[in-house]
């Protein structure tokens, strides 16, 4: 790459390609210059903005990469990759009403997604909002996940509750999402027989 680059200093591709050959080998800071060298040819390459934010994100430096996201967003705001790394990290982060902020907004460019909306309660969850987080788990239920996504389900409307003071109807959900993960070992099992 860097013989092409040498050739071609205007293909944006080039430092680029660059960039992820650096970051498969855990040259995280090569790969952040070679990116960087991308942006300098064409300003609004956004996956470039993307995997300088992957790899700050890496390094633990999570202003940076909320920054780069942010930025890339700026050039195209219907990106859902994008909009989930940006409200996963602004959680991560403890920046609670930004996570739901931007999840809210990757929950409409991607409304069959149940991951999406998980983190969704997890923000509504960590900003003390466990009635809000009840109705996004009941927006999950709707999308018919799979058997054992049900039972974690189960599992966290029983955490909500018990954090409510709701002991028996923990108890219920509890109990439910016990019954729903024998249910899929069982399942499981006779696929495998």
């Amino acid at each position: 790459y860097k013989k092409l680059i040498e050739l071609d200093n205007k293909n944006v591709e080039f430092p680029y390609n660059l960039g992820l050959a650096f970051l498969s080998t855990g040259q995280v800071a090569l790969a952040i210059e070679e990116f960087k060298k991308s942006i300098l040819i064409r300003r609004d390459y956004i996956d470039a903005y993307y995997k300088i934010a992957q790899c700050y994100k890496q390094q633990g430096l999570l202003d940076k990469a909320i920054e780069n996201l942010v930025f890339a967003l700026r050039i195209n705001d219907k990106r859902e990759d994008i909009q989930f790394e940006l409200g996963k990290l602004y959680l991560t982060n403890n920046q609670i009403l930004s996570a739901v902020r931007e999840l809210k907004k990757y929950t409409i460019l991607m409304p069959n997604d149940a991951t999406g909306y998980e983190y969704l309660v997890d923000a509504f969850y960590k900003n003390n909002e466990p009635q809000r987080a009840m109705e996004e788990y009941n927006k999950i239920l709707k999308l018919q996940p799979s058997v054992s996504d049900i039972a974690r389900i189960q599992q966290k409307i029983g955490d909500i509750y018990k954090t409510l003071g709701e002991y028996d109807k923990a108890t219920q959900n509890y109990q439910q999402a016990y019954e729903v993960s024998n249910k899929d070992v069982k399942l499981n099992n006779n696929l495998i027989l």
